[in-house]
């Protein structure tokens, strides 16, 4: 059926409104809830840390660019149904091997009355949602509540994507959006009431599911379709922080996240804390500085203005004393000109100081014999 555009609007709205009263409920919920040390976990220290320092509408439009307009109107329709679900459009192979949020319609058996479960997943490997869906037509050896539903005899699968965030996004995207969907369609389920023994699972447990309830009733969303196959959800085991992108520079003073020439392992910190980027990162030295001065570090202090070290066994062209001999202690050598960085331009530091002060070379009587 088709809808008029003001239906549409209508529709639109309501599913980006519910999504807004989501994230500003997690948002929330960082001011109530501690992260995970040890214990019964709820949220990771990464997602902790990006709810309680990005900007609402940082999150929201990240989480919407990836959104078809199919899925906003069936999600945002007025009372949609299992049939509103099983309606969402396929998407090209190339969307499909984007990294992908997905949803898993099981259709029960008839003997077992044609019940419906949902389950929300995410596709992040290199080929998406047809790497990970891949899973579904073979048997598989794990012994998941979703797989060993989903492989039982008479039941079928239906897949269908609801959104897609190309092929390299930010690297908790993907992941916050799952739980987003969790969250909206209420998949989120415990399932301890039937296990017969207790499976020891650390993820299912009493604050996880009184947390999960008072976010969906504080957003305002209706009742679950039907009950869910997610056990838990993805902020509690999901993205734990970092994961800037290979090749990403410190947006000052241009040193690589995975430089391979640096002597040991630097920090880096995003640009802004309240629009986090991996593409976008400050290493520790730059934000260290802008974070005790309030400004940018010098250029004369960046590291591609310093001159390279000078190696072991260098000469000083005047005296000839040679860098790292053990008889001369920690002496330093210099290069007379940082600009004109070579092994036949540098100086001993006795040598450095004195042409410093008089101007010229000092003279060989004054060498050590």
């Amino acid at each position: 059926m088709k809808l008029n555009e003001t239906e549409r609007k209508q529709r639109i709205d309501r599913f980006e409104g519910n999504v807004r009263l989501l994230v500003n409920a997690l948002q929330h919920l960082t001011s109530e809830i501690q992260p995970h040390k040890s214990g019964l976990p709820v949220l990771t220290m990464g997602f902790y840390n990006l709810l309680l320092r990005s900007k609402q509408e940082y999150l929201v439009d990240l989480f919407l660019q990836g959104v078809p307009e199919s899925t906003k109107l069936v999600l945002g329709k007025q009372g949609f149904t299992i049939a509103d679900l099983l309606s969402l459009p396929r998407l090209s192979a190339s969307k499909l091997s984007e990294h992908t949020v997905y949803i898993d319609c099981l259709e029960y058996a008839p003997k077992e009355d044609g019940d419906w479960r949902l389950y929300v997943g995410s596709a992040t490997g290199s080929y998406g949602a047809l790497q990970r869906w891949l899973n579904y037509l073979c048997p598989s050896k794990e012994k998941f509540r979703h797989t060993n539903m989903c492989q039982k005899k008479g039941r079928r699968v239906h897949l269908r994507s609801l959104s897609h965030y190309g092929f390299d996004p930010e690297p908790w995207l993907a992941v916050f959006a799952e739980s987003i969907f969790m969250l909206y369609l209420g998949t989120v389920d415990d399932p301890r009431a039937t296990w017969t023994t207790w499976a020891g699972n650390n993820f299912c447990h009493d604050l996880l599911y009184s947390t999960v309830e008072k976010v969906r009733s504080s957003s305002n969303l209706d009742q679950p379709l039907r009950r869910g196959l997610n056990s838990t959800w993805s902020l509690a085991q999901g993205w734990r922080g970092g994961g800037f992108k290979p090749g990403t520079k410190c947006h000052r003073c241009g040193l690589r996240v995975d430089d391979p020439s640096a002597k040991k392992k630097v920090r880096f910190y995003h640009t802004d804390p309240s629009q986090p980027s991996a593409s976008d990162a400050l290493c520790h030295l730059c934000y260290d500085y802008k974070r005790r001065m309030g400004k940018d570090r010098p250029d004369a202090t960046l590291h591609y203005n310093r001159p390279p070290r000078i190696d072991h066994g260098t000469p000083c062209r005047n005296c000839g004393r040679v860098a790292g001999d053990p008889s001369l202690g920690k002496m330093r050598f210099h290069y007379t000109d940082p600009k004109e960085a070579s092994p036949s331009n540098v100086l001993c530091n006795t040598c450095y100081d004195y042409k410093k002060k008089r101007g010229t070379d000092r003279p060989a009587r004054l060498f050590q014999k």
